[in-house]
């Protein structure tokens, strides 16, 4: 990750999206094929989206705490 300091008028979502926009291409290419192996390659989308909600949410939350640590 890089070290761009977050100011009091950043919103953290958007330090998120500004450092890491590179990377979701490939975190999110991932987490849909393994989820179509997982599902036999017959997804539901909706489950999908929860999954990829529920990554985007851990790696926020990992950004938060590494800034506040």
């Amino acid at each position: 990750m890089s070290s761009v300091n977050p100011t009091a008028s950043e919103d953290v979502i958007r330090l998120f999206f500004r450092t890491q926009v590179n990377n979701l291409d490939k975190l999110l290419d991932l987490v849909f094929s393994t989820f179509r192996a997982a599902t036999n390659g017959q997804p539901d989308i909706s489950d999908w989206a929860i999954e990829v909600n529920t990554i985007f949410l851990v790696s926020l939350l990992r950004t938060l705490f590494e800034r506040l640590s």
